[in-house]
């Protein structure tokens, strides 16, 4: 009887190690990459909404790709910065993508080749 105890015992404690067993770990999905094409770019499209108003010679409107999901959007006039619309988020599917201003305000845009982008309505160059 002792015996069958024992083997009892051994059986259960077999059978409870084995039900603990930590599951083999699944590789973590990679997170896709961001597409980097356009960071570290500008494009610019000359102004003539900014210089009709403020005058003061050519002005440029100039988006500003610094990072994967980042861009800076602003008014450049005689090499420096005037006016500055903010830091938005992008997204890209090349060659196509969007710049998120806000929940209700996107602006989509198109890359055409390697120094022509539609933003909008307008051709920008990339500088």
């Amino acid at each position: 009887m002792k015996n069958i105890r024992t083997i009892i015992l051994v059986v259960l404690a077999a059978v409870i190690f084995v039900g603990c067993k930590k599951e083999e770990e699944k590789p973590k999905e990679e997170e896709p990459k961001l597409d980097a094409r356009l960071v570290d770019t500008k494009w610019q499209a000359r102004d003539y909404l900014y210089e009709g108003f403020m005058g003061g010679g050519i002005a440029y409107e100039v988006y500003d790709f610094t990072s994967t999901t980042e861009v800076d959007h602003y008014v450049k006039q005689n090499g420096n910065v005037v006016h500055s619309y903010g830091n938005y988020t992008y997204t890209l599917d090349y060659p196509e993508g969007e710049i998120i201003k806000s929940e209700t305000s996107r602006t989509k845009f198109k890359i055409i080749d390697t120094r022509k982008m539609e933003i909008g309505k307008y051709e920008y160059l990339k500088q």
